[in-house]
């Protein structure tokens, strides 16, 4: 069963505010069987080195499913109407404007208490901006945005099921891939999807640019979602790693902390 419901929300973005109640927000739910199941494992751990592979085919698979029907790119609704024209405007969507900025207006005291700071987040937003200018058109795909050990069941050594999918969006299938390399830093996630879609035929034109992208829209907005779920320490982690990534910073070994080692 899919629909929509109403339901009021804290975290909506610029684009939302100017189109949306947040008393009111449209959210897309969908109710299937009961599966059984435990959590994927963390890949940021050594021992769960196996799953590795599992995960990049089960995004693989995702990306395989026929979106034919729908439209447009980013979020969508039940109708499969994507809320931006382009791939593009959804990833520029999340750059932090001081000006604009509901994280700003409501929540001066984590500026002021040095756990935010206005010039990282237009640092990196800025970043962001120069690159997605760069960026090439894409063939859109199904992208889960949130695929990790806490929203994938697994059982007998397969994955069951794909959950949460409330933030999916219409957007580039190496989202979801380079979202994992982000938060895994001890694996070389880039270097195994490369060399794994070279030998299967998949899609490597402008591999680099579209994978650097995704991993710094990935970082932008756990930046600002940290911010307003009040998460200095996962702050403060994705700030280091995003400066790894840019190269402007000492690599990042310690994991994420808001992760669980479940084996």
């Amino acid at each position: 069963m899919v629909g929509e419901t109403a339901l009021p929300v804290s975290n909506m973005t610029a684009y939302d505010a100017e189109n949306f109640s947040a008393e009111a927000y449209p959210l897309t739910y969908t109710i299937i069987r009961w599966i059984d199941g435990d959590h994927f494992p963390d890949l940021q751990f050594k021992p769960a080195a196996p799953w590795v592979p599992i995960a990049i085919e089960t995004i693989e698979q995702i990306s395989d499913i026929d979106i034919s029907s729908t439209s447009r790119w980013g979020w969508f609704g039940p109708e499969g109407i994507g809320k931006f024209k382009s791939w593009q405007e959804h990833l520029l969507n999340s750059c932090f404007d001081k000006s604009k900025s509901r994280l700003y207006a409501q929540h001066p005291d984590r500026f002021r208490a040095d756990f935010l700071e206005v010039e990282t987040l237009e640092y990196f937003s800025d970043q962001l901006r120069q690159q997605v200018s760069q960026l090439p058109d894409v063939r859109r795909f199904l992208v889960h945005t949130d695929f990790g050990w806490d929203n994938v069941l697994v059982n007998d050594g397969a994955v069951e099921a794909v959950i949460d999918w409330d933030n999916a969006v219409f957007g580039d299938e190496l989202y979801d891939l380079a979202r994992l390399d982000v938060y895994a830093p001890a694996v070389d996630f880039k270097a195994i999807v490369r060399s794994r879609w070279s030998d299967r035929g998949r899609d490597l034109r402008q591999f680099d640019l579209r994978w650097d992208v995704c991993a710094l829209h990935v970082m932008v907005d756990a930046l600002g979602w940290y911010g307003w779920s009040n998460n200095p320490d996962a702050y403060r982690w994705m700030k280091a790693r995003a400066l790894d990534l840019l190269g402007e910073g000492p690599p990042v070994t310690e994991p994420h902390p808001g992760s669980s080692y479940v084996l």
